[in-house]
């Protein structure tokens, strides 16, 4: 983890009369007892299971614990509400021996049978409302006892055992390499069983407009979990989230007794509520940014990347991008290098090589290079009989993904390096991104398109998933990588596990290429001169039980 940056910064607060006013408010008082973080977005609901998206994540990971976690800062999987887990010899069975000392914010207690309670509940949600918001469910686990949704897989969850107070057993249908990684996704986390059932936790309705989805009580008001923190109010109308410390926590207690979030769209105006002392930290700072916070004193601090921005090839429209020797063309014509370094100039980022970026299991250090070559790209262009290529390229103009930033400037430097090669590009800009996704990653309307994907666990079949998930028509599912990918994941020994995903990554690069691999980004949260203990997490779920501030 040496690419992450540690709190380091010690700069006391200038005499200044603005500068003392923010020193009383941080330093003593209420504001000495509460971190305020800031977002771009509140969350969508307080139910881990309901959620998706990293603003909402980073609210409820202070309140939830899931039965598996990471060492803070990295990938690697620690200890959470599970001491331990075993894998049974068939991969079809989990053994999750318990924390005995956890108790949920309402005072009932942590044991197998509340394990069971929310892996039972997940499972037999009995309207098609509350499975069409389960997203993450349904990427990992699949089906439901009763699908109500259309296109629903079969399960992969069959049963959880309590096997006494302090073991559970998790039965599968089959075996999924997933496992235990995917038991961090804090949409896994355990809710008390007694407040889902007090306050109807699993009733999801369609709202007035026919579009979006309102949520139950437990999920608006009353979520109950074991974490450092538990839940106090939120103001919908600021979209602020109010925590207080739980003192009867299992592991160290926050250091800090308050947490509030509170939700700032513009970046621009989030750097102005840290300099006026108003908030604690940020998300996402603008790269133009960080030379100024950090000569103020400010701390910025750099996750590890674990996300991959790739261009998508449709092989559906054009039937010479159907031709491996095309899509190995385009390879070559890209100068990646150069993008990353005109496009994302002091951002971390990386040139990615492959889908997965290097903290994932399965990453394969010795796959093809494809170093930038545009002779190489004509002459293969040539060979398959592809040299007059008219090709319509779709980019997001104002997409801000950890995964996908700066789009337009992204597609102006491929495309001149495609039409280089004698490739015409016919740009396709679209602004709203719910129509850009409809446009591409669902009805693959475009020849090309950009678009990229943040890891949410410690496995390749994550990012593989998601490519996996795209229209048929960009090409994956016409040719052996859904297969290779079944046949790796069936791998039960971890040692072995690792290396069929390696190869994978190396055929992927050399047989299949449905995508180009363009860049894995970094992604920054700015916290004050004196906020200490804040570490940065791969994937945006920081815990801040641990922060606190200095004198």
């Amino acid at each position: 983890m040496s690419r992450i940056r540690t709190v380091v910064a010690s700069v006391l607060c200038v005499a200044t009369t603005v500068a003392l006013s923010a020193c009383s408010q941080s330093q003593s008082g209420e504001r000495s007892d509460t971190f305020v973080f800031a977002g771009a977005a509140p969350p969508q609901s307080f139910d881990p299971i309901f959620t998706d998206n990293t603003d909402s994540f980073r609210v409820l990971t202070q309140m939830y614990d899931t039965l598996v976690t990471q060492r803070p800062g990295t990938a690697q999987l620690a200890p959470g509400l599970a001491e331990d887990w075993e894998l049974q010899s068939d991969g079809t069975t989990m053994v999750l021996n318990l924390r005995s000392d956890v108790t949920f914010h309402d005072g009932t207690p942590f044991n197998a049978d509340a394990v069971c309670f929310n892996f039972d509940r997940w499972f037999t949600m009995d309207s098609a409302a509350a499975q069409n918001n389960m997203w993450y469910y349904t990427s990992v686990w699949g089906g439901f006892k009763t699908n109500l949704t259309e296109g629903a897989a079969d399960p992969l969850y069959k049963s959880c055992e309590a096997i006494n107070e302090s073991k559970a057993a998790i039965h599968f249908n089959q075996y999924s390499g997933a496992f235990p990684a995917a038991l961090t996704l804090q949409s896994f986390s355990i809710s008390s069983p007694a407040a889902l059932r007090a306050y109807d936790a699993d009733t999801v309705k369609l709202g007035p407009d026919g579009e979006t989805f309102e949520f139950s009580d437990y999920a608006r008001n009353h979520p109950v979990g074991t974490g450092p923190y538990k839940f106090k109010s939120f103001d919908a109308e600021t979209g602020t989230t109010q925590l207080e410390r739980f003192d009867d926590y299992w592991g160290e207690n926050a250091r800090v007794k308050n947490l509030e979030f509170r939700t700032i769209p513009e970046s621009d105006k989030r750097k102005k509520a840290l300099i006026d002392g108003d908030i604690d930290g940020y998300d996402l700072p603008k790269a133009s940014d960080v030379e100024a916070l950090e000569a103020e004193g400010h701390s910025v601090l750099a996750r590890p990347s674990f996300n991959v921005m790739y261009m998508a090839i449709n092989q559906g429209h054009v039937g010479k991008l159907g031709d491996i020797r095309v899509r190995r063309a385009l390879m070559y014509a890209i100068n990646r290098d150069e993008l990353v370094q005109k496009v994302f100039p002091d951002e971390g980022a990386t040139v990615a090589n492959q889908l997965v970026p290097d903290l994932v299991t399965g990453y394969a250090r010795d796959v093809t290079a494809y170093s930038y070559d545009p002779e190489q790209a004509r002459a293969l262009l040539t060979q398959a009989n592809a040299t007059n290529l008219t090709l319509k390229f779709a980019y997001p103009a104002n997409a801000e993904r950890l995964y996908l930033r700066n789009g337009k400037e992204v597609y102006e430097s491929i495309a001149s390096d495609l039409e280089n090669v004698g490739i015409r590009i016919e740009p396709v800009e679209i602004n709203d991104w719910g129509t850009y996704m409809e446009n591409t990653r669902i009805n693959g309307e475009p020849d090309l398109f950009l678009l990229g994907w943040q890891g949410d666990f410690n496995d390749p079949g994550n990012f593989l998933n998601s490519l996996l998930g795209l229209n048929p028509t960009i090409g994956v599912g016409d040719t052996g990588l859904p297969a290779a990918y079944a046949s790796a994941a069936s791998i039960t020994d971890p040692v072995d596990y690792q290396a069929g995903f390696e190869q994978l990554s190396r055929d992927f690069m050399d047989d299949w290429l449905p995508v180009v691999p363009l860049a894995h980004l970094s992604s920054e949260v700015v916290v004050r001169s004196n906020v200490r203990g804040v570490y940065v997490s791969p994937f945006t779920t920081e815990k801040f039980a641990s922060a606190y501030f200095s004198s």
